[in-house]
Order: C-alpha cells, then structure tokens, then sequence
C-alpha cells in the first residue's frame, strides 16, 4: 500500500511537469487572441478574466448563470490558465474557454479604445481586485455585510 506522503509526492511531481509543459508549450506555439475568437460572433463577445487561483475561478463561476441572464445576446469567453479548464469544462454558460495572457489584464486592449476596435464588447477583470490589489480584506468585525445571507438559501 502507498502512502499518503508518497502519493502527495507523486501528485507534486506530477503537477511540476504539467506546469512547465503547458509553459512550454505557451511559448512555442503562440496564437494570437484574434485566432482562438469565433468568427460568427463579432459584436456579442463578452470575457470574464479570472487568470489564477482555483477558487476564485470556482466563486466567479457562480455568477455565470447571472451574466447569461443579463446578456443573453452575448457569447461568453472565459480567460484562465489551463490548468483551470477542467474546473470549468462543460458549462453551459460558457461559450469557450481562453488561456489566460497578461495582456488580458488591460481593459482597454481587449474592449478596445480610438480606432483600436478590442476583440470583446464587455470585458470583467474580477482577478485585478481579487488577485492583484487586496480591496476585499477588511478589518475584523467592522465590515458590514449588505445582503441576508439567509435569503439566498430559500
């Protein structure tokens, strides 16, 4: 029988290699984001950029079915690294999942600005208040919650 410390060694190892492969092959085999977008749907693109981080990727996942609701013209993109595919492979609210880039992290370079047209009408950067700019941590007892929790369960 394998140990738990051995499996937990062997799960590391394993996730090493994937890790530097896709790295690998991300540099190698370049596409530009214009390639990876469906061609039919120019005018109703909308990208959700959540680059990292399992669980935010799983907690915004959660506001999907809303984001649907709200544009439902809209075919859906989600930017992640692929490590995260498998989380949100399947999801009706996604229309294609898009490997996560650092030039995705500029608003303006993806909406576009001036005669720079952008590749989404709507672009949501969650991952720049989650992931880079500590805005959601407060200070013990003294942040106030604005919805009943307890509604949302009925």
């Amino acid at each position: 029988m394998v140990s738990q410390e051995k499996l937990k060694k062997r799960f590391d190892v394993y996730n090493y290699f994937r890790k530097v492969a896709t790295e690998e092959n991300q540099k190698k085999n370049k596409v530009s984001l214009q390639d990876l977008l469906d061609k039919d749907d120019e005018g109703r693109r909308l990208c959700i950029v959540m680059p990292k981080s399992v669980g935010d990727v799983y907690m915004i996942s959660s506001l999907l079915p809303n984001i649907h609701k709200t544009y439902p013209d809209y075919n859906v993109y989600f930017a992640t690294e692929v490590g995260n595919f498998e989380l949100l492979d399947g999801n009706p609210y996604i229309h294609k999942l898009l490997p996560y880039n650092e030039q995705m992290d500029n608003l303006l370079a993806m909406e576009g600005q001036g005669n720079w047209k952008g590749f989404f009408e709507i672009c949501f950067l969650p991952a720049i208040g989650t992931q880079k700019i500590l805005n959601y941590l407060h200070h013990g007892d003294k942040d106030i919650v604005q919805f009943d929790i307890d509604s949302f369960a009925k």
